[in-house]
């Protein structure tokens, strides 16, 4: 079975996308926006990288 679990920051409800932090041990911002979520979440639909992991995502 394929899965990955994004864990985020505090998320702001905005359309804005900016540059982004991604780590497989700690968390490297306070927050990012909800566009930038979606857009990764989009892209790891057809990318291996954190297949079976959990990576953070913050914005920069």
């Amino acid at each position: 079975m394929k899965w990955t679990l994004v864990r985020v920051t505090f998320i702001e409800f905005s359309e804005e996308r900016s540059a982004m932090k991604v780590s497989l041990e700690d968390c490297l911002g306070s927050k990012i926006s909800a566009a930038d979520i979606a857009g990764f979440m989009f892209v790891q639909l057809t990318d291996d990288t954190y297949i079976r992991k959990a990576p953070f995502i913050a914005g920069i």
